[in-house]
């Protein structure tokens, strides 16, 4: 018996060091991926939908209440809905990535660099900001899953 308890621990330990490889060998997003993803977003959406004012604000991107134009892709898998939102907004690169689960919405704020520049979250009445430094793995796995999501595209 203690062989086999013995044999499935590791068979278990095997299985999650090969998930947890997988996961980190998962391609990132690049400049080219990204700009298919861009050019899916204006075709699917011709007519530019106003960014929420409350992401806006809580992201610190415009001035309040202005007007900011965008484009956006959502892809629905079980955790959440993901979405990515592009600037059409003259002079500005802004990328928006949230996922939209159950009570909360988690923000990231990225350009054409990828590089997270804020983050934040926001539920039904308030939202609050995130330090980047306690949202670099989201902000990862976003990157992942749209990478993801522009293979499926092709």
């Amino acid at each position: 018996m203690k062989k086999a308890k013995t044999l499935t621990w590791v068979v278990l330990m095997t299985w999650c060091v090969g998930l947890a490889a997988q996961r980190a060998a998962a391609p990132a997003l690049g400049a080219d991926a990204l700009e298919k993803l861009r050019n899916a977003a204006v075709v699917e959406m011709p007519i530019p939908l106003q960014l929420d004012p409350r992401i806006a604000s809580l992201l610190r991107i415009g001035d309040d209440n202005e007007q900011l134009p965008s484009v956006r892709l959502t892809w629905l898998r079980p955790e959440g809905r993901h979405f990515i939102y592009f600037s059409l907004k003259d002079g500005t690169d802004d990328i928006v990535l949230s996922v939209l689960s159950p009570g909360l919405t988690k923000l990231y704020l990225t350009d054409s660099r990828l590089i997270l520049r804020g983050a934040g979250i926001l539920e039904p009445v308030t939202g609050r900001t995130v330090p980047s430094d306690q949202a670099a793995a989201g902000f990862q796995e976003e990157l992942k899953i749209w990478a993801a999501s522009e293979a499926a595209l092709r």
